[in-house]
């Protein structure tokens, strides 16, 4: 395979391959059987790399799971995997903008300009880090209201 690891946030795919060689590290025309050890976390989805000699795919994340899973490439006796961890696609990153004993704001505006859309932050005034012990009804509303959001109810 091409990596042993990767993160794939859910609903999203990346595209990848598995390639056999020989000995000296020439690739095989062999056509490589992919697939997922739990689809329903993450799916195999063939795809062609032609004229180059490997099988080429893509993994899908489908649903959160805090565990890696396994994607399987067999050929000609050959066996190997590559692990997959499907993440949230969506985050919400919160915090205090001048009272946060834990995260300085600082890292949390880094967080979020790096962080892959959709990506909301909300810095809320007067509250800590722990913002859910504080009872705070704007952060217990802002929080409800984007898990409706990003997580309807089925």
């Amino acid at each position: 395979m091409e990596l042993k690891t990767r993160t794939i946030a859910v609903a999203d795919s990346v595209r990848t391959f598995a390639l056999v060689r020989d000995q000296v590290g020439n690739p095989l025309p062999v056509t490589a059987t992919v697939t997922s050890c739990n689809t329903g976390v993450a799916t195999v989805i063939p795809t062609s790399d032609a004229p180059q000699v490997r099988t080429a795919f893509f993994v899908k994340a489908v649903a959160f799971s805090a565990t890696p899973v396994c994607i399987a490439a067999s050929a000609a006796g050959f066996y190997d995997t590559m692990f997959v961890t499907a993440v949230p696609f969506a985050l919400f990153v919160s915090g205090g903008p001048a009272n946060d004993t834990v995260t300085p704001t600082e890292q949390s505006i880094d967080l979020f300009q790096h962080a892959g859309q959709p990506t909301d932050l909300h810095l809320v005034a007067g509250v800590d880090h722990f913002l859910m012990n504080e009872g705070n009804t704007l952060v217990l509303n802002l929080v409800r209201d984007w898990l409706a959001q990003r997580f309807p109810a089925r």
